[in-house]
């Protein structure tokens, strides 16, 4: 399962994030997405290829420090 993502990645490449992005503004924009829920946002996330499930638990500092850790490994 992991190779057939690797495989995608080398055959399609990867999109990469500006480094002038306001994280706090994508953040922020976040609460308006049409899957938040009062102030809960639902993120629809993967267990693996196929499986997916709802996460009503990430906070903003959990997606602040994705994001920085997205910035500091995988934006080539």
């Amino acid at each position: 399962e992991k190779n057939v993502i690797i495989d995608g990645i080398r055959k399609y490449g990867h999109f990469t994030l500006p480094e002038s992005m306001d994280i706090d503004k994508v953040i922020a924009y976040t609460h308006n997405d049409k899957k938040a829920v009062g102030n809960t946002i639902k993120f629809i996330l993967l267990k693996k290829i196929g499986e997916a499930y709802i996460d009503m638990n990430v906070s903003d500092d959990d997606m602040r420090q994705a994001m920085y850790e997205y910035f500091a490994n995988y934006n080539e």
